[in-house]
């Protein structure tokens, strides 16, 4: 299991590793590629909001956690290989990310 990012420092830590992620979030769910070095990814959403689920299940337009545009976060490894997109309404949205490691 990976550490916890507790503070700054922790973040700061961090390096990229792999290559920045864009992904257009459409009525298809999308996820993260997430490399074998990777122990966390950060993202980013914009152009519109998305919806997003963590358990594996594809998430609807309707259901699983809103990110509006701007939303932004960083997700421990684990989590991100169950994590996925798309779009809540009528226009795709964006998620640009970005896998780190210590």
């Amino acid at each position: 299991m990976g550490r916890n990012i507790r503070n700054v420092t922790d973040q700061a830590n961090l390096t990229p590793v792999g290559t920045h992620q864009s992904s257009t979030v459409s009525t298809t769910a999308v996820a993260f590629v997430v490399p074998a070095n990777a122990t966390h990814i950060q993202y980013t959403i914009s152009g519109n909001p998305v919806r997003m689920r963590m358990d594996g299940t594809d998430p609807t337009s309707s259901i699983g956690l809103y990110l509006g545009v701007g939303a932004s976060g960083m997700m421990r490894r684990e989590a991100a290989l169950n994590t996925k997109f798309i779009r809540e309404g009528a226009a795709d949205g964006q998620l640009d990310a970005q896998p780190m490691a210590y």
